[in-house]
């Protein structure tokens, strides 16, 4: 992939399509450089290097899951470890293609840079505890665990789907610029919601837990003007 280069017509970080929305690495427009991939290089390596002992073990990940059951047995620890854990090679491989998809913008957007970096993966484990929660608030009795990134990552997507070229770059949550942005980003990056969704269907034992999805993306989306605009100044601070 060729790397877009900024110029007068193109002021801000964000690659942007015709129709304003934020783009990933795969699209046209991109201003990402290589360094903010390694980060992400970097999670996909540890999180395969996890499944790969737990499978040279011959364990279940489903130890780490998030479940009401964990938390009355005082497992808050899983709330953390449950985004590091797959269902099986299908659903790791799935999640981290969508890692190496969303992550590297998330940090651009943010500045590039250590400090960017560690504020993604901030952003990254908010979205993934807003997912356990609302996965919890929907199965308060629940004893299956779940398990995976995939509250993170479409946090990730709440969080990306939110950002726009124009003065603000934070689109309103209710207005119809957001429901124009978020329909463009799903419409240009449908690979990343089949890479986020689809392989819990194939895991062992699998279901799709779509509660942390719901509550992952719907973190992302609170979050969004927070992390944005407090890494990127006064002069581009969203007003609601």
């Amino acid at each position: 992939m060729r790397q877009a280069r900024m110029d007068d017509r193109q002021p801000d970080r964000m690659g942007a399509s015709a129709s304003g929305v934020p783009l990933v690495p795969r699209a046209q427009g991109s201003v990402m450089g290589r360094a903010d991939a390694i980060p992400a290089l970097a999670f996909v390596g540890l999180i395969a290097a996890i499944w790969g002992w737990f499978a040279l073990r011959d364990e279940s990940m489903g130890v780490w899951g998030v479940s009401a059951a964990t938390m009355a047995s005082g497992e808050y620890e899983n709330l953390f470890l449950s985004m590091l854990a797959h269902g099986g090679i299908v659903h790791l491989a799935f999640n981290s293609m969508a890692t190496l998809a969303l992550l590297p913008p998330v940090i651009a957007t943010l500045g590039h840079g250590a400090r960017a970096v560690f504020y993604a993966f901030v952003l990254f484990l908010a979205c993934g505890l807003g997912g356990s929660a609302g996965f919890l608030a929907l199965n308060p009795s629940g004893i299956i665990p779940a398990i995976g990134a995939s509250g993170a990552l479409y946090g990730l997507i709440g969080y990306l789907a939110r950002l726009g070229p124009g003065p603000d770059h934070v689109a309103p949550l209710f207005s119809m610029r957001f429901g124009r942005q978020l329909i463009g980003f799903l419409r240009q990056n449908m690979l990343l919601v089949i890479f986020t969704t689809v392989p819990i269907f194939l895991s062992d034992g699998g279901g799709i837990a779509w509660e942390a999805h719901l509550g992952g993306f719907v973190t992302g989306l609170l979050l969004a003007p927070l992390f944005f605009n407090a890494l990127n100044g006064p002069d581009r601070a969203y007003s609601a």
